[in-house]
C-alpha cells in the first residue's frame, strides 16, 4: 500500500492523478482510476489603477471619477466589491480575463464613483475574494473631499435701533465647508474687513466686527461673505442697519429785533436727525404757536424740522429769551437755540423838576432844572429847547 502527499501545492500540482501497479508473475499491470488535483489561489494583491494605495486622494462633491480594481493570477476567479465609506457600492461590474500564466484569472472592475461631502474623511476600498479566500484582499485610500461651506450668519443685531455713536459687535459664522470658509465683510458693497479664525473641531469659520455707528450708517447694507476654493460664487448674509442719530445743530433765523406791537417772524431749523424731532417755541415761560411747521429728506434717511413762528412784540416782551426747543420724547432728547427778543418803543412819560413858580431869582442866579423820562427803547435821548431857541444840553 503506496500513498500520494503534496504538501504546499502550487498551480504546477494542479494535475491528473493515477496509481499504476507493474505486472508480476502471477499478474498483470493495474491502472487505478484517475482523480484531478485542483490548485486553487486566493486573491493575494488588489490594484487601483488611478490612485495610489493608502494615499489622501482629492476630490469635488459631486463630480463623476472613474475607478478601476485590478486581482490578478486567482483562481476561481475573484469576486470584487467596492467599499465607499463603510457602504459597499451596488451592481459593480466586473470583468474576468485570462490571468499571467494558465489555469488562472485576473478580475477588473471599473466604475465611476460620485463622492458627496458626507464622504469626507472616509474610505473607499476594493476588495476581492474567492472561494478559498479566509479573508479579503483588500486597499483603498482616503477620500479627501472638497465641497462649498454653509451660508454664513450673523449674530448681534436683528434690525432693531440703535444709536449713533454706540460700538456695535456683530459676529459671522459659516459651518463646514472643506476646505472651511474663507471670511470677508462689506458695507454697501465695499470690503471693510477680511479678518476671520477657523475652528477645526467646530468645523466653523468665525469673523467679529466691531463698528463706531455714524449717521452715515443709516439704512447701510453690512455682508458677510462666505466662499472656499470650490465654492460657485460667495454665500452671502445681510443686514441693514437702522441707526437713530440726533441732530447736531439747532439755529434761529432771522432778526429777533422790531418796534412795538409790530410782527416779528422767525425760523428754527435743524440739522439731519434719524427720527425726525419736533420744534416748539417758547417766550420766557410762555409757548408760542408755530405758524407752519415742515419736514424734509435729508442724506442717509434722516429728516429736516423747520418751523416758522410769527408773532406781535410787545413791550414787555423786550430783554425775553425766545427759545426754539428740539425735543423727541422716543429717544429722550432735547435741545435749544435761543435769542432776546428786543423790543423799540418810545418813552412812557417826560416831565421836568423846577422850583415852585412862586419862587423869584435875581438875575444872573443859577437854576437848576431836570428833566426825566421814563421807559423807552431803546433809551430815549433828552434835548432841551429854549422856546424859540434850542438850548445846549
Amino acid at each position: 500500500e503506496y500513498h500520494l502527499q503534496v504538501r504546499e501545492s502550487q498551480l504546477e500540482d494542479d494535475a491528473w492523478y493515477e496509481c499504476q501497479v507493474g505486472p508480476s508473475e502471477n499478474s498483470s499491470g493495474i491502472i487505478s482510476q484517475s482523480i484531478v488535483l485542483t490548485v486553487n489561489i486566493p486573491p493575494k494583491r488588489l490594484l487601483i489603477t488611478q490612485y495610489r494605495i493608502n494615499s489622501t486622494v482629492t476630490w469635488v462633491a459631486g463630480m463623476e471619477y472613474p475607478l478601476t480594481c485590478q486581482v490578478k493570477d486567482a483562481r476561481p476567479p475573484a469576486m470584487v466589491a467596492v467599499i465607499k465609506g463603510g457602504i459597499e457600492v451596488p451592481d459593480v461590474p466586473s470583468m474576468v480575463q485570462p490571468g499571467s500564466q494558465d489555469k488562472v484569472f485576473s478580475t477588473e472592475s471599473t466604475l465611476r464613483v460620485t463622492p458627496q461631502k458626507s464622504d469626507n474623511g472616509k474610505w473607499l476600498l476594493c476588495s476581492a475574494s474567492n472561494a478559498v479566500s479566509l479573508v479579503p484582499a483588500v486597499a483603498g485610500f482616503v477620500m479627501n473631499v472638497l465641497f462649498p461651506p454653509e451660508p454664513p450668519v450673523i449674530q448681534g443685531y436683528k434690525g432693531s435701533l440703535v444709536k449713533a455713536k454706540d460700538n456695535l459687535k456683530l459676529t459671522c459664522i459659516s459651518l463646514s465647508g472643506n476646505p472651511l470658509a474663507t471670511l470677508q465683510w462689506l458695507k454697501n458693497g465695499d470690503v471693510i474687513s477680511r479678518n476671520w479664525e477657523t475652528d477645526d473641531t467646530g468645523q466653523l469659520s468665525r469673523s467679529d466686527l466691531s463698528l463706531s455707528l455714524t449717521a452715515e450708517d443709516n439704512r447701510a447694507t453690512v455682508s458677510c461673505q462666505a466662499l472656499n476654493q470650490v465654492s460657485p460664487l460667495p454665500l452671502e448674509a445681510s443686514v441693514t442697519l437702522h441707526v437713530v442719530f440726533l441732530p447736531e445743530e439747532v439755529k434761529i433765523i432771522g432778526s429777533s429785533s422790531t418796534q412795538e406791537n409790530k410782527h416779528l417772524s422767525l425760523s428754527c431749523s435743524t440739522s439731519s436727525s434719524n427720527p425726525p424731532v419736533l420744534l416748539r417755541w417758547w417766550l420766557g415761560w410762555k409757548e408760542l404757536n408755530a405758524t407752519d411747521v415742515t419736514i424734509s429728506e435729508a442724506d442717509h434717511g434722516g429728516k429736516i424740522t423747520v418751523s416758522n413762528v410769527t408773532y406781535t412784540a410787545h413791550r414787555e416782551d423786550n430783554g425775553l429769551p425766545l427759545i426754539c426747543e428740539a425735543y423727541n420724547e422716543v429717544v429722550m432728547y432735547a435741545k435749544t437755540a435761543t435769542v432776546t427778543v428786543k423790543v423799540q418803543y418810545p418813552p412812557q412819560k417826560i416831565w421836568i423838576d423846577v422850583p415852585p413858580p412862586e419862587k423869584h431869582f435875581r438875575a444872573g442866579a443859577e437854576v437848576k432844572l431836570t428833566c426825566f423820562a421814563s421807559g423807552g427803547n431803546p433809551l430815549p435821548r433828552l434835548d432841551w429847547y429854549k422856546v424859540p431857541e434850542l438850548c445846549p444840553p
